[in-house]
């Protein structure tokens, strides 16, 4: 069932890239992160500290997304 959780999350994200990947190409303006005025828990990892690049920096392959998604559920359990 947690791995379920965690593949349906990690599709979930990236859809949520490719739809901003692909608005950005429309003209539109990106989102930027971190968003201003958004204060993130100390204790969850950034894409940079997991992965070693910021968000929009490159591509993200499936398993990178994963990666990240098992970092984030390791850092707030009660969350994942």
């Amino acid at each position: 069932m947690r791995r379920l959780r965690v593949l349906t999350v990690a599709v979930v994200f990236a859809a949520s890239l490719l739809c901003a990947g692909s608005s950005a190409f429309a003209g539109n303006r990106p989102v930027e992160l971190p968003l201003a005025g958004v204060r993130a828990d100390p204790a969850v990892p950034t894409l940079r500290q997991v992965l070693g690049f910021d968000w929009a920096e490159r591509s993200t392959t499936p398993k990178q997304i994963e990666r990240y998604v098992q970092a984030l559920a390791a850092a707030a359990p009660a969350r994942a």
